[in-house]
């Protein structure tokens, strides 16, 4: 007979059993499929305030879009772009560990699976909705008009707004929440609503198509007046 034949690092490793899955797996697509995040820690801290201000910037730029008629290249990709980033947070949501009995549960199909039943997912998924192929209706109108009904419809995707409450309302249940999250709560809102009734009330006062001209230096707001047509 001959000697026990020595298994490999890698073959232990795998032949071992764990409670746990790898932290770091032996490829790039385990590592970005196998991953779990616990919430208390500080890579989704620091991702939660991540989608807190791409939340902020989202419900700005999609009612500035709206009611000022901007539609340029680099505002409708900031728009794209946050749409990405909202998509890759609802991924990341379905490797978020969570409490059971008092340990962390931090395998792969239980994390998912308590995801797609939290009222979160519903809140995530409602608010990432497609609208813009309500656009595709709208295919016989002028490239101004198309935008402008485009932009509207996005107005939808405002609702990830809701994502700031939720954050605010789990840092108010911490026991060391401080008066600080308050100030910053009430200081958050308050812009928000300022800059909603702002678009609001120019969106009322110049009802007709406005027309940007490229060269922004020829814009001349000393009379007080919007050009718009109609």
């Amino acid at each position: 007979m001959g000697a026990p034949k020595s298994l490999t690092a890698k073959e232990e490793k795998d032949k071992k059993p764990s409670l746990l899955p790898r932290q770091n797996g032996d490829t790039l697509w385990e590592r970005l499929t196998e991953f779990y995040l616990i919430p208390e820690g500080y890579v989704l801290g620091t991702w939660d305030r991540f989608m807190v201000a791409a939340s902020l910037c989202n419900a700005v730029l999609l009612t500035y879009m709206a009611a000022f008629q901007y539609h340029s290249a680099i505002a409708w990709a900031g728009t794209y772009l946050l749409d990405i980033i909202f998509f890759c947070d609802i991924y990341i949501k379905f490797h978020i560990a969570f409490l059971q009995d008092g340990f962390w549960v931090v395998f792969p199909k239980q994390m998912a699976l308590h995801y797609l039943h939290s009222h979160e997912f519903i809140f995530d998924l409602v608010t990432n909705l497609p609208t813009d192929l309500i656009a595709i209706t709208w295919a016989g109108q002028s490239a101004s008009q198309g935008q402008t009904y485009l932009a509207i419809v996005r107005l939808w995707k405002c609702f990830r707004t809701g994502r700031v409450l939720i954050y605010f309302r789990r840092q108010e249940q911490k026991l060391h929440a401080s008066f600080l999250i308050q100030v910053t709560k009430f200081i958050t809102f308050l812009s928000i609503l300022t800059h909603c009734i702002a678009c609001i009330w120019f969106a009322i006062s110049c009802s007709g198509e406005i027309e940007w001209p490229e060269d922004a230096s020829t814009i001349d707001l000393s009379q007080g007046q919007c050009r718009a047509d109609g």
